[in-house]
């Protein structure tokens, strides 16, 4: 039963990552806009970051209240890692991205500021998602 399971779940990622990998993908231009809209510029979240020792970013729109199911949160790790990992300024392997209920938690090491905020938007633009807390470090 384990199997299946485990079995079931590396498929939903994978679907979700040929989702996101497969759909055409908007050019980069607007994510420093859409930064700048979500206060994630580099003097914003250094005084986050020592003020609270975190980022947390809320979209104006909250997902309804329905029951957000276990698959749900897969596809939107999936999503965000397959995001990431298109990213040419971000790695994949120093950001590690989790969600529960629509709250995605990222955590790791970067090495600026600036990389903070784009994991951050790019996270928050990702649909269904309600809420990112970053607990990324900047080296």
């Amino acid at each position: 039963m384990r199997i299946i399971i485990l079995l079931l779940i590396g498929i939903i990622i994978g679907a979700g990552a040929v989702l996101f990998l497969t759909t055409d993908q908007p050019e980069d231009d607007g994510l420093e806009a859409r930064m700048e809209a979500f206060e994630l510029r580099a003097d914003d979240i250094l005084q986050e970051l020592a003020e609270h020792g975190q980022v947390v970013r809320r979209k104006a729109r909250e997902i309804s209240d329905e029951a957000v199911d276990t698959a749900h949160d897969l596809r939107i790790t999936a999503t965000v890692e397959a995001k990431m990992a298109t990213d040419p300024e971000l790695s994949i392997f120093d950001i590690s991205v989790s969600t529960s209920e629509g709250r995605v938690t990222l955590t790791g090491n970067v090495g600026s500021p600036q990389h903070v905020g784009r994991a951050t938007a790019l996270a928050l633009e990702t649909e269904g998602v309600r809420e990112v807390v970053s607990k990324i470090s900047v080296d």
